[in-house]
């Protein structure tokens, strides 16, 4: 009941909860060398929506070895330079 009136209260004066949204980008080393290097795989990187940009980064970057971190750059330049996001291909099923 404490939870209701507090909520109450805080309505009356106004307070609100803001969305925290993350705006950063971390891009991996490997990731950001290869967008340097062609051209069109960065125009199409900054075509897509942040979240897609955020889900190819944490992609590439969370894999431990860097050969891994290669082979999943080339996976996803193919995709990336078609506009096609990351998990795109599971929804609508």
């Amino acid at each position: 009941m404490e939870y209701v009136e507090e909520a109450i209260a805080n309505s009356i004066a106004g307070k609100e909860l803001k969305k925290v949204v993350k705006k950063d980008i971390s891009i991996p080393e490997i990731f950001n060398k290869a967008l340097s290097e062609d051209k069109n795989l960065k125009v199409q990187f900054y075509k897509l929506t942040p979240g897609k940009q955020r889900e190819y980064a944490e992609h590439i970057g969370n894999a431990k070895r860097e050969i891994t971190q290669q082979n999943r750059l080339e996976k996803c330049s193919v995709m990336i330079k078609q506009g096609i996001g990351l998990y795109d291909k599971y929804k609508n099923c």
